[in-house]
């Protein structure tokens, strides 16, 4: 559970971008262990139910369902060797009980049941978000990234959240929200002016650390400065002495 933090313009959605592979690193490659699902995401028919709109967001279930009933009514062995095969993807993505798993982790979210049957675009930009992160936590095998997750989201939305984050794993999470953070990572990495910066605890702990660092190297400026006055000034009375004497 890991937050990434940095100033605007430090580069925390380009990273993001590369992760999600829109970009191409212009050194080196990009190695990942696992494909990744981010949010923000677009729903392929936002007019559809939001119940809809989460399973498909999850896999091609319908899609899926209807090649498979297609390639049945004529099971020749070259359909039933293709049935095999998207059966096997829909197992594999829980189609079996991807409906009941829906339910749970909507609740788990604070989204509403009913608002399940709604048309997706009707619902309100803190319901929308809660839908898409239910939807995106579903999908197997894949890391998951968030950018500013919480841009629609009321109070109680944000406290959510931070609940239902802090009981998942896998994640890096790009937001201002200092107490989200704070409420749900364990984790940060820092983008910082010359450097990346990656450190165990929460946004407090980091906070904490880079206070303690930033105090220490002002205590080593004031001291070379204090060093720097003493050598001017040893010079200087040198220079006087030296003067007076000849």
């Amino acid at each position: 559970r890991t937050a990434l933090i940095g100033r605007n313009g430090r580069g925390k959605t380009t990273l993001l971008n590369l992760l999600r592979g829109l970009l191409e690193p212009t050194h080196g490659y990009l190695e990942l262990p696992l494909p990744t699902a981010s949010f923000p995401c677009q729903p392929s028919d936002p007019l559809s139910a939001a119940f809809t709109v989460i399973k498909e967001s999850i896999a091609p279930f319908q899609k899926w369902e209807l090649q498979m009933q297609a390639l049945l009514e004529k099971p020749d062995q070259e359909n039933l060797t293709l049935y095999a095969a998207i059966a096997e993807k829909h197992e594999l993505n829980r189609g079996y009980e991807i409906d009941g798993l829906i339910h749970k982790e909507v609740a788990a979210i604070g989204l509403a049941e009913e608002l399940l049957k709604h048309p997706f675009s009707i619902l309100s930009g803190g319901e929308q978000t809660r839908a898409l992160i239910a939807a995106l936590f579903l999908q197997e095998g894949r890391f998951l990234l968030l950018d500013e997750p919480t841009d629609h989201l009321d109070m109680w939305g944000r406290e959510r959240l931070g609940e239902y984050l802090a009981a998942k794993t896998g994640f890096i999470l790009a937001s201002h929200d200092r107490q989200l953070l704070n409420r749900c990572t364990d984790h940060v990495l820092a983008i910082n002016m010359s450097n990346l910066e990656l450190i165990q605890g929460n946004y407090a702990t980091w906070k904490l650390e880079a206070e303690r660092r930033l105090a220490t190297e002002q205590q080593r400026d004031e001291n070379l400065k204090r060093e720097i006055s003493k050598l001017k000034i040893a010079a200087g009375k040198r220079r006087v002495w030296s003067g007076k004497k000849e």
